[in-house]
């Protein structure tokens, strides 16, 4: 079986792909394994410079990004050309404010002598990110979702 992107206006296919095999699909999780591997040790400051760079080829290619957007969503080019740029400020938001956003917090306590309560930002096991979303959905609404765990270090899986 294949897929199909289809031109929702015209209804004609836009491309097609195959089936992955298990062997293609074991070699994508290997590689986004070694990947994520990598970049759990990756600093805030060299995480910010890659995100830039996306938001800076988001805004330099932003004609043909929203062109693919209007072809394989239907949605209109100043619709598209619009969510590219949202796609460049949220990631933009994120080479801004992610290191601060991720600091542990100290919570208010009832009783203090009973010490203190934190809030740290981590995930209970670090995986590659994975998820779907329909063929409609906003390209910025996908960042949203995604890019706090893409900003985050995931450093080490749950213990307990």
């Amino acid at each position: 079986m294949t897929y199909a992107t289809i031109n929702p206006y015209t209804g004609d296919t836009v491309a097609t792909f195959p089936d992955a095999t298990d062997e293609e699909v074991k070699t994508a999780l290997d590689k986004a394994d070694a990947a994520f591997l990598s970049w759990r040790e990756t600093s805030f400051a060299e995480r910010g410079r890659i995100l830039q760079n996306a938001a800076d080829i988001l805004r330099r290619d932003s004609d043909a990004f929203a062109r693919l957007l209007t072809l394989e969503m239907g949605k209109l080019v100043a619709e598209a050309k619009a969510e590219v740029e949202l796609s460049a400020k949220i990631f933009e938001y994120y080479v801004r404010h992610a290191e601060d956003l991720l600091k542990p917090e100290k919570l208010p306590v009832l009783d203090p002598a009973e010490g203190e309560a934190m809030l740290v930002h981590e995930l209970a096991e670090a995986q590659a990110s994975r998820s779907a979303s329909s063929w409609r959905s906003s390209h910025g609404i996908s960042l949203i979702i995604r890019l706090p765990a893409f900003s985050r270090r995931n450093s080490r899986p749950a213990t307990r």
